[in-house]
């Protein structure tokens, strides 16, 4: 009981510290106002929120490190770059998708394209990221559920809706409360360290 105490308690921190990162840069970074936030989405600003995220997944199993902490270390290193890579992959996506007035221009069927093209990229990356991460685990840390992977790609897929939920409950420093400034609140990253963390906790069991 303690342990898992413990462990939670770990995820509620990390899960703070990424969300805390993120809107860190927001503020005294790239800026509040507008559609300044984008240009977090691009940079290398995002690498401490990856980070934070890592070091959830790596917690979700903190009894697997024990007698051997350079492989925990190792794993953290390993998932903080490829989770930094992956969002990079998907980050012009994202930008597009959030500022889509290139949308104007284009034709019913060919904005249905684009879209569908959108998700995906965005799944399929999602769906690597939760392979290569379940992979890790059981390379570095041992056997895993079987179905670790899909409660990874579970854990990503409930990422937007649960940031659209949060930011109707607890509104953004300018009291507003749609999903674009629940985003600007760093309520994504925070919810993918706590979810990818309990799935990482559950997948080891």
């Amino acid at each position: 009981m303690r342990s898992t105490t413990v462990t939670i308690a770990g995820l509620l921190a990390l899960a703070a510290l990424a969300s805390g990162a993120w809107l860190a840069q927001v503020l005294w970074g790239v800026g509040w106002a507008g559609l300044a936030w984008l240009e977090l989405i691009h940079g290398p600003e995002t690498l401490p929120s990856c980070l934070f995220i890592a070091a959830a997944v790596a917690v979700g199993q903190r009894s697997r490190w024990a007698g051997r902490p350079w492989q925990g270390l190792l794993f953290v290193a390993l998932l903080t770059g490829l989770g930094f890579g992956v969002y990079q992959l998907i980050s012009p996506t994202i930008a597009s998708l959030a500022h889509p007035t290139w949308a104007i221009f284009l034709e019913p069927a060919e904005l249905r394209l684009v879209l569908a093209r959108s998700a995906a990229l965005v799944a399929l990356a999602g769906l690597g990221f939760s392979a290569a991460t379940w992979g890790l685990l059981r390379w570095l840390a041992g056997p895993q559920r079987r179905l670790g992977a899909l409660a990874f790609a579970l854990t990503l897929l409930l990422v937007a809706p649960c940031t659209a939920l949060l930011g109707m409950v607890f509104p953004a420093l300018n009291g507003a409360h749609d999903f674009v400034h629940a985003v600007k609140m760093g309520y994504p990253p925070g919810l993918t360290a706590l979810g990818l963390g309990l799935a990482s906790w559950w997948g080891g069991r």
